[in-house]
């Protein structure tokens, strides 16, 4: 058997392996990214204007999560009593 053979066996394997590692090469740029802004971030504010900006940082987090509407909830709940009845 030819290696070509081998490569046209699984073609939707080898390319989810290939956008897999896309993704996670934009995962990693993006996580170096951020501890360079990070490390910038701090050197420049000191720690108490660090703290302040992650303090920012979560507040704004947990607002968004308690006021975020998420439409696949209803979904489920009105799509289940439908299906029910």
């Amino acid at each position: 058997m030819s290696a070509r053979a081998g490569q046209n066996r699984h073609p939707v394997l080898r390319r989810i392996l290939r956008n897999s590692s896309w993704v996670l090469a934009a995962r990693t740029a993006g996580a170096l990214l951020g501890l360079v802004s990070l490390a910038l971030m701090a050197r420049a504010l000191g720690p108490a204007g660090l703290g302040l900006v992650a303090a920012a940082q979560a507040y704004t987090r947990i607002a968004g999560r308690l006021l975020r509407l998420e439409p696949w909830q209803s979904v489920i709940k009105f799509g289940a009593a439908a299906l029910e009845s």
